[in-house]
């Protein structure tokens, strides 16, 4: 979610802290912040919201929530702070919903003599900072509500639907399948029966995709005097089929999508009017609300005791009210037992737990005291496969293997997905050595990036084959005359680890082993072998852009050892060179000979030869300095 500096300064009157400090308040106690853009004179956060706060949190009133509590900086005004009020009714407009299972909430609102123009700078810049192109007043303030409070709208021309008797109708129906609709985005698209539409009731014409896209047939226009605006709840599931299905995901879909409370639609309906009459002029005929099945508001309680036992802390019911408050909830105290009222908006709020992750992330997981748990009364069993997968992954170490980890969804094979991942991929893999291979090819070919003189992977994995699940472990070498087959390796591991040598083990470089038959037949380990760590290990991302390489030889004194030429080379060839290494020495009377090989590659961009040229005559030039003689 996008988050304007400026348009989130709007719901405090005190001055936000400066942007840096803002985002990692947000991050340490919310959501990270994946970067900041600058528009202008403005900031734009890029607020990553967790999966379980979508319902809320894709929007800027649920940021500026939860920036209220974490900064105990009081809204200036909160737009769900008081309930809408729907008023007047009108007969008008009439709304049915056939699919209430589908359709939660529908609020419909009649505006007549409405002015369609441009917006004011205030509402292109707000818009514009959400990468959205201004469309006109209505379609704006449409827009606007739904990034500033989560609710989608839509808003249908009035004068291109059907009126009989001076009344609207809208029905909210599944598709016919082969139905087609023409969208505002100008194409047309051709709907199967699992989807939701919006129809012009008085002639049957699907005037709306439901919680995706707007109809042409009905969509606003500069001569467009009355309207019609849609304020609805849709489901969540049927949503994100129907986006898929026709690769069609909008900024209302992905609300829809992650389920947004029905409750939400009276606020966004009352909101989106006061700001058409602003900014369009017209007259509210009146709204129509089909709300077949209200919530009840849920009561969560919570104590002192319930947050310490799972924190590990030790809060007074001062403590927890006090964090209470800052969220700003309706909440009860009787005797330190805290029956907090679930806002609405919070779907994710509905045990005790949930409320009790909420105090402990404001209360700040910097202050919870580390403590060292308690020695176990027994000693915890031994998984024997998880021991010999460690033991064999270190023994293949040793030998100079990597370990990889390839995808087990595969084109075909004997056991399809029913709720596939890849569409590519539907079926589970029957075998480890085809992904391995491929492995293979491509680590050898960047054997010089890799500073390897050829390529050793291994795999311990899951198959599913011949009606059965099992884990395998698959070697794979390949190298020149010198690297031995995988065959052989795998012989050296039977031996080192006394297990039940299979009958006849091929000569090959992929070779394929029963790693469950292994450990059923390994003797049982008594205890965990206490394996090194890595360290300070730092993941780096790899380059995706061609490398290219340089060797170098020459002369030096007998007794001249490595490290030294390294150093220089490394220096002298700049920052692009990303490996630097031996790979030929020899000695011949009082001169000793060493080949050194350098990589260079770059991060954003192909490197050229003349670059690689130019950083090398800087290496020549620096071994000739210290008196070596370039072979």
């Amino acid at each position: 979610m996008k988050i304007s500096y400026a348009w989130l300064q709007k719901y405090f009157d005190a001055p936000l802290p400066s942007v840096e400090e803002l985002s990692r308040a947000i991050t340490f106690h919310a959501f990270e912040i994946d970067g900041v853009e600058e528009i202008g004179s403005d900031s734009v956060l890029d607020v990553k919201v967790l999966p379980d706060r979508t319902h809320d949190c894709l929007s800027y009133r649920g940021v500026a929530k939860e920036v209220s509590a974490i900064l105990n900086m009081p809204l200036s005004s909160d737009p769900l702070g008081v309930p809408p009020s729907l008023s007047p009714l009108t007969d008008s407009v009439k709304v049915t919903i056939e699919e209430p299972t589908l359709c939660a909430r529908y609020v419909a609102a009649h505006v007549r003599g409405v002015k369609v123009g441009p917006s004011p700078a205030w509402l292109v810049e707000r818009l514009a900072s959400m990468g959205q192109r201004s469309v006109n007043n209505v379609v704006d303030a449409t827009n606007f509500v739904m990034f500033n409070m989560g609710q989608p709208l839509h808003a249908f021309d009035a004068g291109k639907m059907t009126e009989r008797n001076g009344t609207y109708a809208i029905s909210v129906r599944k598709a016919k399948e082969g139905e087609k609709m023409l969208a505002l985005d100008g194409k047309e698209y051709t709907l199967a029966d699992s989807m939701l539409v919006i129809c012009d009731a008085h002639n049957g014409a699907a005037i709306g995709l439901a919680g995706v896209k707007g109809g042409a047939p009905a969509g606003i226009t500069e001569t467009t005097t009355d309207i019609i605006l849609e304020s609805a709840n849709f489901d969540g599931v049927v949503t994100r089929r129907t986006s898929r299905a026709l690769n069609l995901r909008t900024d209302a879909s992905v609300r829809y999508e992650n389920v947004i409370s029905p409750e939400l639609a009276g606020y966004g309906a009352s909101a989106a009017i006061e700001l058409i009459q602003k900014l369009a002029g017209g007259e509210l005929v009146g709204f129509v609300d089909e709300y077949p099945n209200k919530p009840e508001l849920k009561q969560v309680e919570v104590t002192a005791g319930d947050v310490n036992r799972l924190f590990g802390t030790s809060l007074n019911d001062g403590d927890v009210e006090s964090l209470i408050k800052r969220f700003a909830w309706n909440h009860t105290n009787n005797g330190g037992r805290f029956s907090v009222e679930v806002p609405f908006e919070r779907l994710d709020m509905t045990i005790p737990e949930d409320v009790v992750a909420d105090i402990g992330r404001l209360y700040g997981y910097d202050k919870i005291p580390t403590v060292v748990p308690e020695p176990l009364p027994v000693a915890p069993a031994i998984n024997k496969r998880f021991y010999y997968i460690d033991r064999v992954r270190e023994w293949l170490a040793s030998k100079g293997f990597s370990e990889i980890y390839t995808s087990v969804f595969v084109l075909n094979g004997e056991r399809q997905v029913l709720n596939k991942v890849d569409s590519d991929r539907p079926y589970l893999r029957s075998e480890v050595w085809p992904n391995l291979q491929e492995a293979l090819e491509t680590n050898y070919r960047n054997r010089d990036l890799l500073g390897v003189p050829d390529a050793r992977l291994f795999e311990i994995g899951t198959v599913w084959k011949n009606g059965e699940e099992k884990m395998v472990l698959v070697l794979g070498t390949l190298g020149g005359k010198t690297t031995p087959k995988a065959s052989v390796f795998l012989s050296e591991l039977i031996k080192e680890f006394d297990a039940k040598q299979p009958s006849e083990i091929p000569d090959a470089a992929i070779v394929n082993f029963d790693f469950d038959s292994f450990v059923m037949q390994a003797p049982d380990p008594l205890s965990y072998k206490e394996l090194p760590t890595l360290g300070d290990v730092r993941y780096r991302p790899f380059s995706r852009y061609p490398f290219i390489t340089r060797d170098v030889a020459f002369w030096a004194p007998v007794g001249t050892g490595p490290e030294k030429p390294f150093e220089m080379i490394g220096d002298a060839a700049g920052p692009l060179a990303v490996l630097v290494g031996v790979f030929d020495r020899f000695e011949k009377g009082d001169k000793i000979s060493y080949g050194f090989r350098v990589i260079f590659q770059a991060n954003d961009r192909t490197l050229t030869d003349e670059e690689a040229n130019a950083a090398m005559e800087g290496v020549y030039a620096a071994l000739t300095g210290e008196g070596y003689e370039i072979r």
